[in-house]
């Protein structure tokens, strides 16, 4: 054979190796499979988008999401991928819009066409080794949620993780209804509490940016009507004192935790509120603060709260399924029920309608509407690259306007911790960190960003008061930016059952009763009132006292002299209550720590019904006669007692306790009527150098 055509086969083979090296590589499904970011070259500026391309049984699938005009998962049709040839329409876009492109190593290179008009598009392959690892990521993150959920005994969760630009989970775990089995998704409604505060005051931040707020102004500019127990604190405080919990009040909970009061009546009573520390000396969360930013907005915005907030903030991002009344949650299709641990079982809890204080904590969302929440969050002001707030505002929200003594969440690794504008923010081993955690009755919420590595997570659970979501925050931070990691779950759950040995050790050390009541228990009974608080009724049953706070009631077991010490039925909420009298011997207030956070509180007794009842005065009428033979004469003048005594004016006498009556213009002097059935005998005047008893002729 000839030497030519005897080497004609490994030439042709070499040639077509060379072919392939000059014109490309075959392509396979890995080549092309992913997600491909990019940017269509417009005139004016580029338009990002990224388009994820899938391949199932041979079949391929295309998908394109364009932030800015927030276009997600838009189907790609006609979607060809030939050799190294890239193709595909947009039905769904005006004007004829298609791709056509080449593929080479980790590009596709092509021009995008829509009315009759082309523009290059470059699409950029994300790295499928990255993808990789961080699929394994989330794998595990999934696996150890529900891994904590089941062993912190929370029935449901939902949680949502956004990093780098990209949601990676979005999912339910455990039950929105336990006693129907009935399964959490990332559309399921769950209350948020004070994670709602933010909205507040990105609420007042839209409204800076449109210059009717200016955050360091007085409020009595915006407020003529606001009142504060301290003068000071009334005409200085500013919009940023209102919202970074520096008003020197003290939680003062139980008055809208426990009441019916409207949003408008709390407002007018936190005049009467004492204060636990100076003005801006000291951080102390304050809801009614938040309240007060309400009324801000509202007086502000010419509409309510929600309305504004509605309008501001849901309808932009796409909350759609957010709503301010635990009311209207209950009425749609997908919403969990709350939660609580009692005597050890897991029982649902009923819901607590939060209309009142709403701007701190009425909100209820799911983990999908969340996400977007965080994603503004994390958009410098932008969302889907629209301008929603300015990049100031934001920032001003999150840094820290005042100093905190300690962490609300024992973590070692947790530094400088500090309150922003409705965020928490704090050093957590070198990372920034702008989170805030809600809590009410059956749920427990956390929001949760690290601004700078661009992750930011929310975790809606249906457990009252669990610790959960800060576990599951720290410990998804740790995985996804590969820190050293900490056995969070030991560290917050690990020693519960020797805390709870410890408490119960603590209970059973508190000792009893070696004194008897200084007064016969009818004489606590009585109505006692506070201008802010308004109303204790104290009760008897049996024998035995009873306190009612509006909706909180609970029995009192007797401690010593005049104090007493209960809990209401089915809160827990602790009862301590100490009488005190006046000089004469009778009840004339209570003092109550209604919450730990609040000093005692004086509630003044109320006269009795009677004292204002003209039957009953009427038989106090007549002319009582003193040892040395001065009369006092007794009259009735609609549903006021006058006293005339001989060289003396005419006394209006005011109820007070039981029979007695104080004199409108002499402090310290009071009249007590002695009763023997229904009729008066006698009265005795009790004066500051004296008693001087008169008898009833």
């Amino acid at each position: 054979m000839h030497p030519r055509i005897q080497n004609q086969p490994y030439l042709l083979s070499f040639l077509l190796f060379f072919a392939t090296l000059v014109t490309g590589f075959t392509q396979t499904t890995e080549d092309w499979q992913g997600k491909w970011d990019g940017a269509i070259e417009l005139p004016s500026t580029p338009l990002a988008l990224q388009i994820k391309l899938i391949n199932t049984d041979g079949t391929w699938e295309g998908l394109m999401d364009i932030p800015s005009q927030r276009i997600n998962d838009m189907a790609l049709a006609d979607l060809k991928i030939e050799g190294d040839q890239l193709s595909f329409k947009l039905p769904e876009v005006p004007g004829t819009a298609s791709f056509t492109g080449s593929w080479s190593p980790g590009t596709v290179t092509g021009t995008f066409s829509q009315m009759g008009q082309s523009f290059p598009l470059v699409l950029k392959q994300q790295d499928a080794a990255a993808a990789a690892a961080l699929q394994a990521k989330i794998t595990r993150i999934k696996n150890l949620v529900d891994s904590f959920r089941i062993g912190a005994e929370v029935p449901g969760l939902g949680l949502g993780i956004i990093y780098k630009g990209e949601v990676i989970i979005a999912d339910g775990f455990g039950l929105r209804n336990v006693e129907d089995g009935i399964a959490v998704n990332a559309d399921t409604r769950f209350a948020i509490g004070s994670s709602s505060k933010a909205f507040t005051t990105m609420g007042l931040a839209l409204l800076a940016d449109e210059d009717k707020l200016d955050w360091e102004t007085p409020l009595k500019k915006y407020l003529p009507d606001f009142k504060l127990y301290d003068n000071f604190a009334t005409e200085e405080m500013n919009a940023i004192d209102l919202t970074c919990h520096r008003s020197g009040l003290p939680r003062h909970d139980l008055m809208w935790y426990a009441t019916d009061f409207s949003r408008e009546e709390l407002y007018q009573r936190l005049q009467y509120l004492e204060p636990s520390a100076s003005f801006r000396s000291k951080w102390q969360y304050q809801n009614l603060m938040y309240m007060t930013a309400g009324i801000l907005t509202e007086r502000l915005s010419g509409q309510t709260w929600e309305a504004y907030i509605q309008e501001k903030i849901f309808q932009p991002l796409g909350m759609s399924s957010t709503s301010f009344s635990v009311t209207e949650m209950e009425q749609t299709d997908n919403f969990a029920y709350g939660y609580g641990k009692k005597e050890e079982a897991i029982t649902r809890l009923p819901f607590h309608q939060l209309d009142a204080i709403g701007p701190a904590g009425s909100i209820n969302a799911s983990a999908t509407d969340m996400l977007k929440w965080v994603e503004l969050q994390l958009g410098d002001g932008q969302y889907k690259g629209q301008h929603f707030v300015s990049s100031g505002q934001l920032e001003l929200m999150h840094k820290p306007q005042m100093l905190m003594s300690q962490p609300l969440i024992a973590n070692p690794a947790v530094s400088h911790p500090a309150y922003g504008l409705g965020w928490f923010t704090y050093d957590y081993g070198g990372l920034t960190v702008v989170e805030h955690g809600g809590n009410i009755d059956g749920f427990s919420a956390l929001v949760f960003m690290v601004p700078d590595e661009s992750l930011g997570l929310v975790a809606l659970t249906n457990k009252n008061g669990t610790p959960l979501n800060y576990v599951l925050a720290y410990t998804i931070t740790d995985i996804l930016l590969e820190r050293d990691e900490q056995d969070w779950y030991e560290l917050v759950f690990g020693d519960k059952e020797e805390d709870e040995q410890e408490d119960d050790n603590k209970d059973n050390k508190e000792e009893a009763k070696t004194t008897p009541p200084l007064h016969p228990l009818e004489d606590y009974v009585g109505t006692y009132q506070h201008p802010g608080y308004g109303d204790i009724i104290i009760s008897q049953q049996d024998k035995q006292l009873v306190a009612t706070y509006y909706h909180f009631s609970g029995k009192m077991e007797h401690q010593q002299y005049d104090t007493f010490k209960g809990k209401t039925e089915g809160e827990d909420i602790v009862l301590d209550v100490r009488f005190v009298t006046d000089r004469n011997g009778q009840i004339e207030a209570l003092y109550s720590f209604l919450d730990a956070s609040v000093p005692e509180i004086r509630f003044a007794k109320q006269p009795g019904e009677k004292l204002s009842d003209p039957d009953f005065l009427e038989t106090l009428t007549g002319t009582y006669v003193l040892d040395n033979s001065i009369e006092i004469k007794i009259s009735l003048e609609g549903t006021k007692l006058k006293a005339d005594i001989v060289g003396q004016p005419t006394y209006t006498l005011e109820p007070h306790q039981g029979t007695s009556f104080k004199l409108n213009s002499l402090q310290g002097f009071t009249m007590e009527f002695i009763m023997e059935g229904d009729k008066a005998t006698a009265l005795v005047s009790h004066q500051p150098n004296g008693d001087f008893r008169a008898k009833k002729e």
